[in-house]
């Protein structure tokens, strides 16, 4: 749920940064750079907070981001999973 959250927050940026609601359709750098840069900052957040509050932690096996010291795996899960979210959306959109 959390995530989705996000990519509708990420959706909602783009859209007032491009001033048009189908800004995610056919993206260009400029496109990729709100996906991916919301989505690794966001995912940072996410979980410096939950960690710095104690509400999870991890196995000795998750490699850490260095400086920021977040698991790498969650931070690319939301690198990768906005534009993989938007392009499925254009392609139900345009059949």
């Amino acid at each position: 749920m959390g995530d989705g959250v996000l990519v509708v927050l990420i959706y909602a940026a783009g859209w007032l940064a491009f001033g048009r609601q189908d800004w995610f359709e056919n993206p260009g750098p400029a496109e990729y750079a709100v996906m991916l840069t919301l989505g690794a900052s966001a995912a940072i957040i996410v979980e410096w907070r939950a960690l710095s509050r104690g509400r999870w932690r991890y196995s000795a096996r998750m490699p850490l981001i260095p400086g920021v010291r977040v698991g790498l795996t969650p931070v690319l899960q939301m690198i990768v999973l906005p534009p993989v979210i938007f392009y499925l959306v254009a392609a139900l959109r345009h059949g």
